[in-house]
């Protein structure tokens, strides 16, 4: 079973704080990341969550990391959403997170050049802004800050990354 580790150094921002799940955050996602072999995760379905599971990466102590309450609804969201899965192996990816995927399926989600070219997994979906949503949580209210979404890396214990979308909190 593939599982995101915690980061050997704790990643910092110059201005900001990540107030969820702080220590699985190896890097912020680059340009030249999107360059390398990726696969987006909404290529395979709506829950990017979801589509983790189906690579066989355990999630649930990573969801439970990012998970936050909001304090107008008591409904649970994430601080922390997957998007893309960031290939940095010479292994055959196929034969890491294919098992679980019809041959056809495999021939689209492992076509690089595409999602490259069509840049998929860059953008949020609104399935992905409902699973983050606002931000708020009991000590971050609108009155005492504001929050903005960057994208950040975390490390898997193949060294491969999930790529997503994570909020910053500022304080006032």
């Amino acid at each position: 079973m593939i599982i995101p580790i915690k980061s050997a150094n704790l990643f910092k921002l110059d201005c900001g704080d990540i107030l969820c799940g702080e220590e699985y955050i190896d890097s912020l996602l680059t340009e030249e990341d999107f360059s390398k072999n990726y696969i987006s995760l909404s290529s395979i379905g709506n829950d990017t969550w979801h589509s983790l599971q189906i690579f066989n990466i355990k999630i649930n102590e990573l969801q439970k990391e990012f998970e936050y309450e909001c304090p107008f609804n008591n409904n649970k969201y994430f601080w922390f959403v997957p998007s893309i899965l960031l290939l940095t192996s010479t292994t055959d990816p196929r034969l890491i997170y294919g098992n679980n995927l019809s041959n056809q399926r495999k021939e689209f989600i492992f076509d690089f050049g595409w999602t490259r070219q069509m840049k998929s997994g860059r953008e949020l979906s609104g399935i992905q802004k409902a699973f983050l949503g606002h931000g708020y949580t009991v000590g971050t209210l609108p009155s005492d800050g504001s929050n903005e979404l960057i994208q950040v890396k975390i490390k898997l214990n193949n060294n491969d990354f999930i790529g997503g979308y994570c909020y910053v909190w500022y304080n006032k």
